[in-house]
Formats: C-alpha cells, structure tokens, sequence
C-alpha cells in the first residue's frame, strides 16, 4: 500500500473496493437469493391469480433446510465456501494490502496472495448450487381443457450481490498479487530475442548439480496429459451426469417428467427456461458466468499450458501467456460444480 510505485489514489482505492465487496457478501447473505412462484393458467390463456410466491431461497434457509434433510457434507461446504471463506479471504487481501513486509515479509505474502488467488473459485459453490435449483424447481404440469400450473425460480437481490461481489473478489485477487509481485521483483533486463518453448528449455539446478533438460518421454506424457484433461472436459461437458428426481404429489402428477437428466451444458441452457421473463439481462448475466467459470475458463487454461509446453515464444510473450494461464486457472471453476452436483 505504501510502496513508492502505488499512486496515492490506488492506495485507498482498493481498500474501498475490498470493503464495498465485503458489504455485497454481507448483504446478499442476509437476504432472499431466489424465490420459487406458482402461476395458474386457465385454458384460455388468461391468468388465474398473479404470479405469487411460494417459497424463498436464502443462505440461512439453505442451511436449515439441508440440517434437516441431513446433507450435512454439502451444509458444511457451502457454511465454508459461501458463508466463511469469501470474508475470510477479503480480510487476509485488507492485511497483506495494508501490513508493512516487517510484519509481513515478501516471501510470505506471495504465498498468502497465490493461495487466495487461486482458491477464491470456491465461494463459487453457492451460486451453483442455487442455478441447480432454478432448474430442479421448474417444471409444467398442463391439464387439458382446464389450464396450466407452472412453477419458476426468479433470482433475487441476494443472488446478483453475491456473484457481482465475487467477481470483485477475483479480480482484486489478481489485481493485489500482480501489484505485490511489481514493488517486490526487481525488473531485470533479459534477453527475450530467441524463441523458445518450455519443453526444449533447459534448467538451471538451483542447488548447482548443472543443468537439466526434460527426456522426450516425460514431455509426451505432459503433453499426453494435458489432450486428455481437454478431450474429457469436452466430452464430460455435453454427458448427462445427474438428475432430479420429484416425489410425493408433484411426482405423482408430472408422471414420466418426474426424472430429469442433466449435463453441465444442458443446465446452462436450461436457465432462461427457469424463469418467467428469459430474456432479461440478469437472467443473460448469470447464464454468461455460468459458462464463462464453467466451461470457457477451464478450456481456456488447458490451451494457453499446451502452447507455453509446446509453443516456441520470445520470453515477453511467454510471460503473457503465463499470465492468462493462471488467471485462467483462478477463474476455471468446473471442479467447484462438480462439487456442487454431488
């Protein structure tokens, strides 16, 4: 915070915005994320009653309603990941912004800001967990020559702040690491005219035993790994993995449509459907988050590896590259929805 390089207005700046993120969190966990209504259709297509609510989603009714059904492993993810570690978090980015290196040296702050850069994902958990019930609790039951009864899940205020306070989260978590990695590392200047690619590299042995070279066999086993994480992940993706089941009277009248199938990407498409309004821009929002944590960042992050791995680039440019992968990595949360289904 106080390194010469940090302009004065970035100084209580980023302060502000880390506390303005904490406010969003507070606030969206004291308050409905999401609300489940019932809309009753006559035959003619008039509505029988206005759309009311019949039930309202919320951190602590989450918690409740879990304790009861007794998931407790799931109860005690989403008590971490949304309830503890997003505070959590932001007060160890207010310490290492503000705490001087005698308190804090260097060495340790880097590790404290990589490890919060690249677990944020994790409060991530919640949001899903709620796109999973804006799908599960939408369904249609028509009754013919007597109307429709359709059930929605409507996102409320609760459900925007938090998915807007972490991405504020993130992004700060990258912001404060590559600003400590600026006042901390001293900018030398190398050589960058040769291309070169990460697999023909040859290392220094830092404990001075000479020089080390990858075999050819341990560069094709990398490179064999990291095509079968991408061909998984875009085969995975599109394989239906789980499914809903609904029992008691809601069972009994949707008869056949009482089990519904799901993959990763069909739920992303079953968003808009959720609601009653589907082109509206926070229904758009959390659709495009969806796939941008779910999908486009962990495809992104395999990409940008293989081309450092295999790719011959100038040292400026593999820096670059470097830098995408490991944003791309902090923002790949397909492990995080995987968690969340199971």
């Amino acid at each position: 915070m106080y390194h010469p390089s940090i302009h004065p207005s970035l100084k209580y700046g980023f302060l502000a915005i880390l506390v303005v993120a904490f406010i969003l969190f507070l606030s969206s966990n004291l308050s409905i994320g999401a609300s489940v209504d019932l809309l009753v259709t006559r035959a003619n297509g008039s509505n029988f009653a206005p759309l009311f609510n019949i039930y309202a989603f919320s951190l602590g009714s989450t918690f409740k309603e879990m304790a009861q059904a007794g998931v407790y492993l799931l109860l005690l993810l989403i008590l971490f990941c949304s309830g503890l570690w997003p505070y959590v978090k932001l007060v160890l980015m207010m310490v290492s912004w503000t705490v001087s290196t005698r308190r804090l040296p260097p060495v340790r702050r880097e590790k404290v800001l990589y490890i919060l850069d690249s677990l944020g994902k994790f409060s991530l958990i919640d949001a899903y967990v709620l796109v999973l019930m804006m799908v599960a609790f939408r369904y249609n039951l028509e009754i013919e020559g007597v109307g429709a009864l359709d059930v929605y899940v409507t996102p409320k205020y609760g459900f925007y702040s938090f998915l807007f306070a972490t991405i504020i989260s993130l992004v700060g978590g990258h912001a404060i690491l590559f600003l400590h990695r600026r006042t901390t590392i001293p900018s030398i200047l190398v050589y960058s005219g040769r291309k070169e690619s990460l697999s023909k590299h040859v290392f220094d042995d830092k404990r001075g035993r000479g020089l080390v070279k990858m075999t050819k066999r341990f560069r094709r086993m990398i490179v064999l790994m990291l095509l079968l994480t991408l061909g998984l992940i875009s085969c995975g993706v599109g394989l239906k993995s789980f499914h809903f089941e609904f029992n008691g009277v809601a069972g009994t009248a949707l008869g056949d449509n009482r089990f519904q199938s799901f993959s990763l990407v069909s739920i992303g498409g079953h968003i808009p459907r959720s609601v009653q309004d589907p082109s509206s821009f926070g229904i758009r929002w959390i659709q495009t988050c969806y796939f941008f944590f779910a999908l486009v960042m962990p495809i992104v992050c395999i990409l940008s590896m293989l081309a450092l791995f295999l790719v011959p680039m100038r040292l400026k440019v593999q820096q670059k590259v470097f830098v995408l992968a490991e944003v791309a990595n902090a923002w790949s949360a397909i492990e995080v929805f995987v968690i969340a289904i199971v």
